[in-house]
């Protein structure tokens, strides 16, 4: 098991790169610049970046931890996962809850206990200090189910079936979507949105198959140019092909994105990037990705449609933003993670090559 996969913390940076763009274009202050505004449309595929990196990593780790052992431990796998994931989300949430009951911000009992419990995603309120929880939610609960079903399907049988999964998603969404009405929690329900997540999941699986991943690593041969037709072909359907864009976003939001978005992955991560591979290994863009966890519950609070405090407005919206999130990481997610490791009983299977992340 390698120690570390090259340009994951790149792409990190990338997706929350995408969905602070995406926010900021609606604050005040945001520069009336037609190809920053274009960049800034693509927000909604950060999202999915994330999506597409956590079920692929957790994915990859789990199956090195059952080569390593044998079994894969599901009581450790949650207790890492929780001590993640839950600090840094609980802090945020209580400096909301403390922000609505003294200076009234605009946030319920109702939603915030939706965030606690990361069911967010089921459209509960429509405060946007939590709103973002929605894709929080989804990665928490497919960490919920994912391991067990990776433990209960045969080896394999693990492959055809995520595919499966996978081909089965957008049909699943038709019929919702004919019984329901095209109705916003379509878009956050995470039995319709668990694609992403799968689409990653699918590539852990094709590298540890050794007749699979020889033939991807001939494909590797053309790294470069994989990565950028998969990266211009995924702005060309927001931007230059709208209308076609819009007509297979319907099919489903995230499936078609996903596909291209693991493309760009798998030659990062095998190191097949070139030029692309060495832009995503810089050490500021590494940063803005180990902080991207903390970055994306803080942005919240500073990046959204406003004419309020100054704060609020671009550009110090962002910076505001990477101040906290910053404090967040180094005083709340690695002094956890020191704990976390100090406490466990056993040595580690190998250097974790990265945390999963939202």
């Amino acid at each position: 098991m390698r120690s570390r996969l090259p340009g994951l913390d790149g792409l990190r940076a990338l997706s929350i790169g995408l969905v602070i763009l995406y926010h900021c274009a609606h604050t005040e202050g945001f520069p009336d610049i037609a190809l920053l505004k274009a960049v800034a449309r693509t927000g909604v595929v950060g999202v999915q970046v994330f999506f597409v990196i956590s079920g692929f990593l957790i994915t990859w780790l789990l199956l090195g931890e059952e080569e390593k052992t044998g079994r894969i431990d599901l009581k450790g796998f949650y207790y890492r996962r929780a001590l993640r994931i839950l600090p840094p989300a609980f802090v945020y949430l209580a400096v909301v809850a403390v922000m609505a009951a003294f200076r009234g911000l605009p946030v319920t009992n109702r939603e915030l206990l939706a965030s606690v419990f990361f069911v967010r995603n089921l459209n509960l309120g429509d405060s946007a200090f939590t709103k973002h929880f929605w894709s929080l939610s989804i990665e928490e609960q497919f960490y919920l189910v994912w391991p067990l079903l990776l433990m209960w399907l045969p080896r394999r049988a693990r492959l055809w079936a995520t595919a499966g999964l996978i081909c089965a998603e957008p049909l699943w969404r038709q019929l919702n979507t004919w019984h329901y009405g095209a109705t916003q929690v379509m878009w956050t329900r995470t039995d319709l949105r668990y694609s992403g997540l799968l689409v990653g999941a699918l590539l852990a699986l094709v590298l540890e198959a050794p007749q699979l991943k020889a033939k991807l690593d001939r494909l590797l041969a053309f790294g470069p140019w994989l990565f950028a037709v998969a990266g211009a072909t995924l702005m060309g359907l927001m931007h230059i092909f709208p209308e076609a864009s819009s007509k297979l976003l319907q099919v489903d939001p995230g499936l078609i994105q996903a596909l291209l978005i693991v493309v760009m992955l798998v030659v990062l991560v095998e190191g097949r990037g070139g030029v692309f591979s060495s832009f995503f290994e810089l050490a500021p863009i590494r940063w803005v990705g180990r902080i991207s966890y903390s970055l994306y519950l803080w942005q919240q609070l500073f990046c959204f449609e406003s004419t309020g405090p100054w704060f609020e407005r671009f550009p110090l919206n962002v910076l505001a933003s990477f101040a906290l999130a910053a404090a967040s990481y180094y005083f709340i997610e690695q002094p956890v993670l020191r704990w976390r490791d100090r406490r466990r009983q056993k040595p580690a299977l190998a250097p974790a090559p990265g945390e999963p992340l939202p």
